[in-house]
């Protein structure tokens, strides 16, 4: 059995599904496969009751949150349009760029 690429009910080539969608043309592949595999079932993440290697602990969270707080407090700006008592100070806008990919 063939199968062919649809949007909108309307054929389409391959690359033109994938942008529609947004995603790779390996990721398609890989889809198939999965369906090809087993069928109609959620794809399962291979890290799935794993720590993360790119997770931090809670510690370190907690750290983080509080510097930012910390650093809104001296560094942060008036809001004129907030009327909360709670946190009328908001941070401006700064890009970092750390230069991974």
């Amino acid at each position: 059995m063939g199968h062919y690429y649809a949007f909108d009910h309307r054929r389409v080539c391959r690359n033109a599904f994938c942008i529609l969608h947004d995603i790779s043309v390996k990721k398609l592949k890989n889809l198939k496969a999965h369906l090809q595999k087993n069928g109609f079932s959620a794809v399962v993440h291979g890290n799935r009751g794993r720590r993360s290697h790119r997770g931090y602990s809670f510690e370190v969270i907690k750290n983080v949150v509080a510097f930012i707080k910390n650093f809104g407090e001296i560094h942060g700006l008036p809001h004129s349009h907030l009327h909360s008592e709670d946190d009328p100070t908001i941070l401006q806008c700064i890009y970092l760029h750390s230069g991974r990919k």
